[in-house]
């Protein structure tokens, strides 16, 4: 009996210790909530008692970001409004960067951050909680315009007036607003090192370091129209680097004739394509396009119409053409498509 009992006690043992380091009694915090590894949106540890309460906490789900205008906004109220009327609010550091806690908030959410001189920029978002971690709602002048696009697009006057219903009944205006300012804010997106057809300032992790997304920030200028709109340019004398210039242009030229052209323009800046005239049918052409935007092209011979003009960083193609050999010359224009 005495080897039996101690048998039946060594598997009773063996067994609570099994149980013990698989974690069944529920003392691992990474399963429970507790102790977990948040990191935010930067990869970065984020650590217990951190002032957005998500640090070490796997059932936490927070926000966070870059709010600025090319200079961070430094002392800047946050606030994030969610589907439901919650709030939570934050407070931008020396960088720019903030972050909360919007654990059990709903989306879509409304963020907007208010500068110390009273300048307050909103940014729509539409992206899913992350539990135990961090999604990323930066705010600037570039959110703000499709802040206000979406509102547009619900019937309001601009951001000012944003919820997160109308961010809801109005999610693909995003899509459409950040298309259009892939189109308009190319050469600065490029000259930037990055890929217009990725770019998205709402949200992809930047620092406020004048490079990348923030260089984008740099050379924009943001206005408000006194009824709400918001807008988008680019920043005057911004010179675009060479592969800001490459894609398709299609214009016309008159004068002395008249007629149309087709060219692309290459990530080194060669120029190639055609031009149809209504006295001399089509020929092709070719040419490059130098630091600054100023650009040459033309036919294989020199008695060939040769083109001279600039491109602006808008994607606007300008300037004269002449042809020497029957003293014809005039103007064209043409855009990037």
């Amino acid at each position: 009996m005495k080897t039996k009992n101690a048998l039946r006690l060594f598997v009773f043992a063996f067994l609570v210790s099994l149980v013990a380091a698989c974690g069944g009694g529920g003392s691992d915090g990474s399963a429970a909530g507790g102790s977990a590894t948040v990191l935010d949106s930067f990869g970065r540890v984020v650590p217990p008692g951190d002032a957005s309460g998500v640090g070490g906490d796997g059932d936490a789900a927070g926000a966070d970001g870059t709010a600025g205008d090319g200079a961070p906004i430094v002392g800047g109220a946050v606030v994030i409004t969610d589907a439901g009327g919650k709030t939570a609010n934050a407070t931008t550091d020396s960088s720019g960067y903030y972050r909360a806690n919007v654990t059990g908030f709903t989306p879509p959410f409304v963020v907007r951050v208010t500068r110390t001189d009273g300048t307050v920029r909103r940014a729509p978002s539409v992206t899913p909680l992350k539990k135990g971690g961090f999604i990323t709602i930066n705010i600037s002048g570039i959110t703000d315009k499709i802040a206000s696009d979406v509102a547009i697009a619900g019937g309001l006057s601009g951001s000012s007036q944003l919820t997160p219903a109308v961010v809801s009944a109005h999610a693909s205006s995003i899509g459409t607003s950040l298309a259009a300012l892939r189109t308009a804010l190319t050469s600065v997106i490029v000259t930037a090192g990055i890929a217009a057809a990725s770019y998205d300032p709402l949200i992809t992790p930047f620092l406020a370091d004048h490079t990348g997304y923030d260089f984008v920030l740099d050379n924009t200028v943001i206005t408000v129209a006194p009824g709400g709109g918001t807008s988008v340019s680019i920043e005057p004398g911004f010179q675009p680097s060479v592969p800001a210039y490459a894609g398709t242009y299609t214009g016309t030229f008159a004068g002395d004739d008249q007629g149309t052209f087709t060219v692309t323009i290459n990530s080194s800046g060669f120029i190639s394509g055609t031009a149809t005239s209504q006295t001399f049918g089509t020929e092709s052409i070719t040419g490059q396009v130098a630091s600054g935007g100023s650009a040459n092209f033309g036919g294989s011979s020199s008695s060939d119409g040769t083109f001279s003009g600039s491109i602006s960083p808008e994607g606007v193609f300008s300037g004269t053409w002449s042809d020497v050999e029957v003293n014809h010359n005039g103007t064209f224009i043409g855009t990037r498509q």
